[in-house]
C-alpha cells in the first residue's frame, strides 16, 4: 500500500462533502468539515451518530459505518446500576453496524479515491442505518429497541437488561426496572451475581414492588450467508432484512440459512452450487423430516423466509416440496 492513512481520510472528508452531506442534512445530520461522523440531536436530549470507520483491510482502506444512540438521562441510571463496570463514558446507549444491520452489504473496500467515489455508501447510510436510528429517537423508543436486542439473546443477554431497566429508571419506573431485571436474570444464573448491584440500586428505589413470573423463554432466530463473518450471525432479523439477503444471493453468496433456537432451520439457496438450476432457487425445511421444493421466483423465495421467520404456517403454500433423505 503506497497511500498513507492521513490521505485516505482526507479523502473521505472531500467525498463526503461531494457525495452523502446533502442526503444526510435532509435527515437531519450534519458533519464538522474536518469529522468522519454524522450527527444529529433527538428528543430527551438524545444524539445519534453515523460514524465512518477507517481501517486497513488486506492491502486495501475499508469503511465500516457504524451508528450509535447516545441519551444522557440513561447513561447517568446505567452508570449508577452499572458501577465502575460502565465503560462507555460517551452516552452511548445503543450501538449497531452495517455488516450486522445488512448481512448482505460488501465491504466498503478502496484503493485510490475514484474507488472510494464509487462505493455505495450513501445507499447503506441512507438504508438500513437511518431508519435504524429513525426507530430509537426518544428515551422510551431506545428502551424498547434495547429490550428487544435482550430478548434475542435470553440464556445469555449480557448488559442489555441492565440498560433496559436505566431506561425504565429515567422514566420514572423503578418497578418496571426490577420487573426486567428478574425476568433477564432468574435466580441461579451467572447475571443474577454479576449484576448483583443493579438489583440492589434497583430494590431500593422501588422496595415495594413484586417482581412479576418470568414469561416462557421465546424462540429465537439466527441468520447466515455464504460470506457472513464467522461467528457473527445475524440475531432476529426482520422481513427487511430477510427479503434484501434473498434478492442479493448470487453464485457467490448462493445460500441464506435461517435457524431457529429449537434447531428448525429455513434455508434458500441459488443456482448450482445449491442444487438449483441456473437462476433458480432451492427452498428447504428442516424440522426432523428434510424437505425441499424449487422455484425460480425470487418473490416466492423470499416469502418462504419471511413466513417461516413469522412462525407462519403457510411457508409451505403454493409448493411441491418432497422429502429428502440425508
Amino acid at each position: 500500500m503506497t497511500t498513507d492513512r492521513a490521505t485516505a481520510t482526507a479523502w473521505v472528508r472531500e467525498v463526503a462533502a461531494d457525495r452523502w452531506d446533502a442526503a444526510l442534512a435532509a435527515r437531519g445530520f450534519t458533519r464538522a468539515a474536518a469529522a468522519l461522523v454524522y450527527s444529529r440531536k433527538v428528543a430527551d436530549d438524545g444524539r445519534q451518530r453515523l460514524h465512518l470507520d477507517l481501517s486497513v483491510r488486506h492491502g486495501e482502506f475499508q469503511l465500516s459505518p457504524r451508528a450509535t444512540v447516545a441519551f444522557p438521562s440513561i447513561a447517568a441510571e446505567a452508570t449508577r446500576l452499572l458501577g465502575p463496570s460502565a465503560a462507555d463514558k460517551s452516552g452511548v446507549v445503543d450501538m449497531e453496524l452495517l455488516d450486522i444491520l445488512d448481512p448482505g452489504s460488501p465491504m466498503l473496500l478502496f484503493g485510490t479515491r475514484d474507488d472510494l467515489t464509487a462505493l455505495p455508501v450513501e445507499r447503506y447510510l441512507l438504508a438500513p442505518m437511518v431508519p435504524w436510528l429513525d426507530e430509537r429517537t426518544t428515551v422510551a423508543a431506545v428502551t424498547e429497541a434495547v429490550r428487544a436486542r435482550a430478548d434475542r439473546h435470553p440464556g445469555n443477554p449480557g448488559r442489555f437488561p441492565v440498560i433496559v431497566a436505566a431506561g425504565e429508571l429515567a422514566q420514572g419506573n423503578p418497578g418496571g426496572a426490577l420487573a426486567t431485571l428478574e425476568r433477564a436474570y432468574p435466580e441461579g444464573s451467572p447475571g443474577r451475581t454479576e449484576y448483583a448491584a443493579a438489583f440492589d440500586e434497583v430494590r431500593a428505589l422501588a422496595p415495594g414492588a413484586t417482581p412479576e413470573p418470568p414469561p416462557p423463554a421465546a424462540l429465537s432466530y439466527q441468520l447466515t450467508t455464504a460470506n457472513s463473518l464467522v461467528g457473527v450471525p445475524v440475531p432476529n432479523p426482520g422481513p427487511d432484512q430477510l427479503e434484501r439477503v434473498v434478492r442479493r444471493l448470487n453464485e457467490e453468496r448462493f445460500y441464506a440459512l435461517l435457524e431457529r433456537s429449537d434447531g428448525v432451520y429455513a434455508q434458500v439457496g441459488f443456482g448450482p452450487k445449491s442444487g438449483a438450476a441456473p437462476g433458480a432457487y432451492a427452498l428447504e425445511h428442516r424440522a426432523g423430516v428434510h424437505l425441499r421444493a424449487d422455484t425460480t421466483d425470487p418473490d416466492a423465495a423470499v416469502r418462504f423466509l419471511q413466513r417461516f421467520r413469522a412462525g407462519d404456517d403457510t411457508w409451505r403454500d403454493g409448493h411441491e416440496w418432497r422429502r429428502l433423505e440425508l
